[in-house]
């Protein structure tokens, strides 16, 4: 009945039922509310019948009647969305977990991970290179063994930080008479810093205490010729008080600067006596 196999006075949709038989309901086979009976769509179709079927799946739906494929199983790939961890995949507990390093000390550490410290990553432990003793009108250079990328924290105790701050060699100045302290901590380029390094200098109140030699100059002040002493070849430098370089040249034992082209003021006379600067003040009248 309904077919319009003789006279019909309407079939909007020409679809071949009179409008007058017309049923309507959901025509869509794959819907919950699939209608067998109907002929005419009317959008009533739901598909929430749908889900995952299977009670061992982390997301098992006890009312879904048809299976969607889409069962999340234990053992499954899935991404926890922590950049430090790989790997991941659904625990027996159905979280999401991946391999990572477990290690405080590293720097990829990540307390949640699945432990696999195989992948840690670790700023190197190295020592600080320089004099452990020196006077307190010496330049001492101390170095830290340099990686691409990284900075360098420098940290001082009784003494200043003349040139080098922010790299692995620096250049220091000690003042006081008893201990100073220098310590340095290297972050790479993604951040990550390492463990502090540190060495205690010794400092004495003059060159003679601690190199056993004597710069002498002389006269002080001086007029047109400073005489130095120094036993040894070494290069010497004269910087004004402004640190601009005057003078430079090398004096073996003994030897005379010609102060002639210098202005009236103080400057410093320093000596490079073994990987160590030693100062002298001197005014020019």
């Amino acid at each position: 009945l309904g077919e319009c196999g003789g006279n019909c006075e309407a079939d909007v949709d020409q679809d071949g039922v009179c409008d007058i038989d017309e049923i309507f309901g959901c025509t869509d086979e794959l819907a919950c509310n699939y209608d067998a009976e109907a002929t005419q769509e009317n959008g009533t179709c739901f598909y929430d019948c749908y889900g995952c079927t299977d009670p061992s799946a982390c997301n098992f739906d006890i009312e879904a009647i048809f299976d969607d494929g889409g069962c999340i199983m234990p053992g499954d790939a899935c991404n926890d969305g922590l950049i430090l961890t790989e790997g991941d995949f659904i625990q027996s507990d159905c979280s999401c977990s991946g391999y990572g390093c477990t290690d405080p000390g590293a720097c990829n550490y990540i307390e949640t991970a699945l432990t696999d410290n195989s992948v840690c990553i670790y700023i190197g432990n190295y020592s600080i290179t320089g004099a452990l003793s020196s006077s307190n009108d010496m330049i001492v250079e101390y170095s830290y063994p340099n990686t691409n990328g990284s900075t360098y924290e420098w940290i001082i105790v009784n003494g200043d930080i003349t040139s080098g701050e922010g790299t692995s060699l620096i250049e220091v100045v000690w003042w006081g008479d008893f201990e100073g302290q220098l310590c340095v901590i290297e972050t790479n380029a993604d951040s990550c810093s390492g463990n502090m390094a540190c060495i205690n200098v010794t400092i004495f109140n003059s060159v003679e205490e601690i190199l056993g030699i004597d710069l002498n100059v002389y006269p002080n002040p001086a007029r047109d010729v400073l005489n130095v002493e120094l036993m040894g070849r070494h290069n010497m430098v004269i910087v004004d008080v402004v640190g601009r370089m005057v003078w430079h040249g090398e004096i073996i034992d003994k030897g005379q600067i010609d102060l002639t082209s210098l202005e009236r003021g103080t400057y410093l006379i320093n000596a490079n006596v073994d990987g160590i600067w030693v100062i002298q003040r001197f005014i020019v009248h």
